[in-house]
């Protein structure tokens, strides 16, 4: 399935700082060309902000769903023909290093200057740092990813080589590894989905990508009695901090959508408003950090759509059983500390069957429905499930307090290269992971004491 990249990625450290308030020269020049060619930007302008580096903030005060940015189709770069062999990536890859080959000769000189000259993306790691992740499954998924885009820009290169070929697509007439690298990146990381233009890699949209991301709000605690999820909203009321990512943000952020009877894509603030001077954020999907590192190389510490996987620590036998008997596979701990539906039926199959399989018939219908078994039952399956994070924890060969300190060591150094910027990411990743594990190992005990606290609460009344 072609995924949610209607809109484009945040902006990196780089681009940040070569950028002034209310916007850099360069911006205000490419401002001005795109709009000589029907660009349309509506009581918002190019700022530098405070979260993303630069992104479009509102003018005026804005109703939901307002029309902000208009961009005519003849203004973003894609690829416009089909090659056999290729992908519709791999076409937009090479016609976005030959603009670049051809600087103020291509009509998209102004927007291909303005463009990053690198990028933090998953792929541009070097495999020291993909180590740094302290994670095997993640760093293999990189170590796949450069096979794979290696291997690709091999054959974009036999491609390029054929004389006829070449001259039907305008390839560059060399490009490095690094070089194909790059304009991969661009393109899943600031490209727009074009849906019934038959270009299933979309288009690079000047202006459009200045927007900044934010994610949709998480899921709430599922399977668990309600009276117990009033007390941990009572009890985490006073944590709160406003933050992008968090449930604070009131309503889902901004969007963009191809329109095709005007033939141009429309950016509009989606189902909040946004006052004078708010930088207007857009959505473009429900993505962990783990795919926000690999898609669009940043994360967001606080994401609601981020989760620590643990299939990898539950004991083998636990996880056979639940295939045959459950309908599950996904088994993780949400960014609120919370387990995920699959890994709640899992954890209370499990113990149930421990203090008596003969009636699991019985609990198997119950728990599948939501509902745990019984008071001393649901208190057994959640200090299981705090033996299993505690686990996961300890896999890690550095704290969190340790993480901390590398990274302000990082952040104060002055060096800039782009090793340090993917050094960050991956510290910040495996101290976001740690971070959920604290979480949910003390909602386990806040829900445990609350089960000693409230024999009697009624186990019917769900979340």
């Amino acid at each position: 399935m072609e995924p949610e990249r209607t809109m484009t990625a945040g902006v990196t450290s780089a681009e940040a700082a070569s950028c002034s308030s209310p916007c850099s020269d360069a911006v205000r020049d490419l401002l001005d060309w795109a709009r000589s060619r029907g660009l349309e930007l509506k009581n918002a302008r190019a700022e530098k902000v405070e979260e993303g580096g630069r992104g479009i903030v509102a003018t005026r005060d804005l109703e939901p769903h307002s029309e902000v940015l208009r961009i005519p189709l003849g203004l973003i770069m894609r690829s416009k023909r089909k090659i056999p062999g290729l992908s519709s990536t791999d076409v937009l890859a090479l016609a976005l290093l030959r603009e670049r080959e051809r600087k103020d000769k291509s009509p998209f000189d102004l927007y291909v200057r303005s463009l990053p000259g690198s990028y933090a993306l998953l792929c541009h790691w070097s495999k020291p740092v993909a180590r740094e992740l302290q994670d095997r499954s993640f760093e293999q998924h990189h170590a796949d990813l450069r096979d794979k885009l290696l291997e690709n820009y091999k054959k974009l290169c036999a491609f390029g080589s054929g004389e006829g070929q070449t001259a039907s697509l305008s390839c560059p007439t060399r490009f490095s590894f690094d070089e194909f690298l790059w304009a991969t990146s661009t393109i899943l990381s600031r490209s727009v989905y074009l849906p019934g233009t038959g270009d299933e890699a979309g288009g690079l949209c000047p202006i459009g990508d200045l927007f900044n991301y934010c994610p949709p709000a998480g899921p709430d605690p599922t399977g668990l009695p309600q009276a117990f999820v009033d007390h941990w909203e009572r009890v985490m009321a006073g944590k709160k901090k406003r933050k992008r990512g968090e449930s604070a943000f009131e309503g889902v952020s901004g969007s963009g959508v191809y329109d095709e009877r005007t033939q141009s894509f429309v950016f509009k603030t989606g189902e909040r408003c946004y006052k004078k001077g708010e930088q207007i954020f857009v959505t473009y999907g429900m993505y962990d950090n783990r795919s926000l590192i690999e898609i669009y190389g940043f994360l967001i510490e606080d994401n609601a759509q981020d989760s620590v996987r643990l299939d990898g620590v539950l004991p083998d036998s636990v996880l056979e059983d639940a295939a045959l008997q459950l309908e599950g596979s996904s088994y993780e701990v949400y960014q609120n500390g919370f387990p995920g539906w699959d890994l709640l039926c899992l954890v209370r199959w499990k113990v149930a069957c421990d203090q008596n399989a003969k009636d699991s018939a019985k609990w198997k219908q119950r728990i599948l429905q939501g509902s745990p078994v019984s008071v001393a039952l649901e208190s057994k399956a959640f200090a299981f499930l705090k033996e299993v994070l505690r686990t996961r924890l300890e896999m890690f060969p550095t704290r969190v307090e340790e993480d901390e300190k590398i990274l302000n060591d990082l952040s104060s150094d002055d060096g800039g290269e782009a090793e340090d910027e993917t050094m960050k990411l991956a510290v910040q990743w495996r101290l976001c992971q740690k971070r959920i594990l604290h979480k949910s190992i003390s909602n386990c005990e806040l829900y445990q004491n609350f089960l000693t606290e409230n024999p009697l609460v009624d186990l019917d009344l769900l979340a």
